[in-house]
């Protein structure tokens, strides 16, 4: 279930929506008013009904989704967390303090492994990242015979966990462990880069509502991937910067980042400046 990513899942039409002009066609069909003219009495009557209609598709739409892990936002996903997602102790899976509704999101989904005793690997990942609001990703590895190590990787800063995080975590898996397990955790690797790119637009374009778009863009991306097993190419690089507006990407002093499972890429800085105008046939 961890390969999952619900993020990239399609939007959901629980209810299926139609315009207003759409809603209009159909009464009008349905009422035999093709004929009808904006003087009529009933126009007005019409125009309000298939109004009120598009709201109510609209609400009910998103009524449904609210109890939907892979939509549910805020207080709506804190329900579903407590209702329907439950440790092996029975106790509902509840947000930790400051956890965003993503990262309670990716809890939830991988919850089901948690059923267990820290047994299997799901099982070890998943007490782990509930252990400490600043454990974001856990790996669990076996090197020997009843000897577990997790790899933490944190939200804040660069994602190094400290050493009283570390024996937190272990003292909160030792009462769910397997009887012979002897767990240990440490701070995942963390390889730091940084990203200095100048792109070229298109002429008449707005330099700096283009630059800053692209900007974004990458902090997204580098966000994203600031991850176990996280990988940052020159390649994935120019896709995400090149929004609407950008001709071409340069990218300055580059080598890809390639982490293995036990380290997680971080961006110590990310700049774009604008380079200049390029015409879009040459």
């Amino acid at each position: 279930m961890a390969g999952i990513d619900l993020g990239l899942l399609p939007p959901l039409s629980a209810v299926k929506q139609m315009t207003h002009e759409e809603i209009q066609a159909e009464m009008s069909k349905i009422g035999n008013l093709d004929q009808m003219t904006p003087s009529d009495p009933a126009f007005r009557a019409m125009l309000a009904g298939s109004y009120r209609e598009t709201l109510l598709r609209q609400d009910a739409d998103e009524q449904c989704r609210a109890v939907m892990l892979a939509s549910a936002f805020g207080s709506d996903l804190d329900n579903i967390g407590v209702t329907y997602y439950r440790q092996a102790d029975g106790l509902p899976v509840v947000r930790l303090d400051g956890e965003n509704d993503e990262d309670y999101r990716y809890r939830l989904h991988n919850s089901p492994g948690g059923l267990s005793t820290a047994g299997p690997k799901d099982a070890y990942e998943f007490h782990a990242m509930s252990a400490h609001p600043n454990i974001k990703e856990a790996l669990c590895i076996s090197p020997a015979p009843v000897k577990i190590k997790m790899y933490l990787l944190g939200r804040e800063g660069s994602g190094i966990v400290t050493a009283e995080q570390c024996r937190l975590v272990e003292g909160y898996l030792w009462t769910r462990r397997p009887l012979t397990d002897q767990v240990e955790a440490v701070p995942a690797d963390v390889v730091e880069y940084s990203v200095d790119a100048e792109i070229f637009q298109i002429k008449n374009s707005d330099p700096a509502g283009v630059t800053a778009k692209s900007k974004a863009s990458l902090d997204s991306y580098v966000k994203l991937q600031h991850r176990l097993k996280g990988k940052i190419t020159l390649s994935a690089l120019h896709a995400v910067m090149m929004v609407p507006g950008v001709e071409e990407v340069r990218v300055s002093n580059w080598t890809d980042v390639v982490c293995p499972a036990s380290a997680a890429p971080f961006c110590t800085g990310a700049s774009v400046t604008f380079g200049g105008w390029q015409e879009a046939d040459e």
